[in-house]
């Protein structure tokens, strides 16, 4: 794959007060890899989403998002996983 063939997006959040009691944030996480894998699907890359991980969040993603696991910390959404989160997240 050459530079002008994939997208670097690189975001950050911080959860200051987790998803705390009344699950205030819960589902957000999703929500925006759902849109990267969005994007990634509009811009000819099959929705397919790769991603570092900078917490101890490895095991979350794989469960919650069905991330797989390339190298130490570096996980892909592929294409199934990237189809259910769109469907999940945005086309309701």
């Amino acid at each position: 794959m050459t530079p002008k063939e994939y997208k670097n997006w690189k975001f950050n959040w911080s959860q200051t007060q987790k998803n705390g009691h009344d699950g205030v944030y819960e589902g957000v996480g999703g929500h925006l890899f759902a849109i990267a894998c969005q994007v990634s699907l509009e811009h000819g890359c099959d929705g397919v989403v790769a991603f570092d991980s900078k917490s101890d969040l490895v095991e979350y993603y794989k469960t919650i998002l069905g991330a797989v696991e390339i190298y130490p910390r570096r996980l892909v959404i592929f294409e199934k996983e990237a189809q259910k989160l769109i469907n999940q997240y945005i086309r309701k």
